[in-house]
């Protein structure tokens, strides 16, 4: 019996080749450039165990996909029979059972035609796990077994049965996607559609041989009804699977808060918004530095300096002596010119001249205040 193909791992060059012949001619080479050294994204997310696997309990065999999920709901029925009796506004309801349902639609995608191919054969092996066991396959009389799934979907559709690994405490080591789909939530496939998209002008086909197309996306949805595997249901203030459906352990988590910790867990998150708050406002001041620095710029250089765009003109050394020796006593034009002059320094940055025009005003404020306290 051949060896099958490892369909858990996802390479869109695993079938084919890369380049149709070696040392080709190099119109062929050229023709054929869109398979030179290509690399599919998709494939190192799928070998990250973001895939849909099934698995045919009867058969044991397996088959995976890339989780380009459309639409997934699941369903949890609650069936109660009720009787009505005579002089009561309300029926007598009994509760008979509760049943979980899953409509799982996703995307099949092809980026090469050897992925196409091997994508058709999965689908295939997919439909062909619908179908009875028997132990004489030409009598439809002697079935043996019903064709049973095990169905999963991450670690959102799983067999939580055995799920040791959530039970570690740290929800960041939850790692049930990858494991396969013999780990899969047991139950019953009701229906498949198959959407080959010949007729999406956004997909189309393969065209490699007369008469043979491939299709580049293939569109599956299918009903699944979950069978439990073990008794689910209320002991006292426990519920018998705590792990159930998602495989998530909130009580025995590892958590920052809790008794004693909320205060620490309130603080640290106000220290983390404070950082952010002061980040975002250093950044805004930086902007608005700049800014200036542009503007003192454009000032010095259209009235304080000389056509060489470096020396101090007449009034540029007029206006640096005042400034220097206290004779600017209005505070916005001190601030105006000392940004200015600022920015004519070397390696001048943006915070150099807005203290430069602080500065400046805070002197020219001082020496406004002297004068009017010595008139008074």
């Amino acid at each position: 019996m051949a060896d099958e193909i490892d369909d858990k791992f996802f390479n869109a060059s695993k079938l084919g080749s890369m380049v149709k012949t070696a040392n080709a001619p190099l119109r062929e080479v050229e023709a054929n450039a869109g398979n030179l050294f290509y690399a599919d994204g998709s494939d190192a997310l799928a070998n990250d165990g973001l895939i849909i696997g099934f698995e045919h309990v009867p058969s044991s065999k397996t088959v995976h996909f890339k989780a380009f999920i459309q639409s997934f709901n699941e369903s949890y029925n609650s069936d109660w029979a009720e009787e009505s009796v005579y002089g009561r506004a309300d029926p007598i309801r009994m509760f008979k059972q509760t049943t979980r349902s899953i409509t799982l639609s996703f995307i099949i995608p092809a980026a090469t035609t050897g992925e196409g191919y091997e994508n058709l054969g999965k689908v295939q092996k997919l439909i062909s796990f619908l179908y009875p066991s028997y132990t004489d396959a030409d009598n439809a009389l002697t079935i043996s077994q019903s064709p049973l799934i095990r169905m999963k979907v991450m670690n959102l559709v799983s067999n939580n049965k055995d799920n040791s690994i959530a039970t570690q405490g740290d929800f960041n080591a939850l790692s049930l996607g990858l494991a396969d789909s013999t780990s899969g939530l047991l139950g019953a496939i009701t229906n498949v559609s198959v959407n080959h998209n010949l007729d999406n002008p956004d997909f189309g086909v393969f065209h490699i041989a007369s008469g043979t197309v491939i299709p580049k996306a293939i569109e599956i949805s299918l009903d699944f009804k979950a069978l439990h595997e073990n008794p689910l249901g209320w002991e006292g203030e426990d519920f018998s699977d705590h792990l159930f459906p998602y495989g998530t352990d909130l009580e025995g988590s590892l958590r920052q808060s809790g008794r004693g910790n909320n205060e620490r867990l309130l603080a640290a998150q106000h220290q983390e918004a404070s950082g952010y708050t002061e980040g975002i406002r250093q950044q805004r001041q930086e902007e608005a530095d700049e800014r200036s620095l542009q503007a003192a710029k454009d000032v010095a250089k259209a009235q304080l300096l000389k056509a060489d765009g470096k020396t101090l003109n007449a009034r540029g050394r007029r206006l640096q002596n005042r400034l220097e020796s206290g004779r600017v006593r209005n505070p916005q034009k001190a601030a105006y010119y000392a940004s200015a002059l600022a920015s004519t320094e070397e390696g001048a940055t943006g915070a150099d001249v807005r203290q430069a025009g602080i500065d400046a005003s805070s002197a020219a404020q001082e020496l406004q205040e002297q004068r009017w306290s010595f008139l008074k």
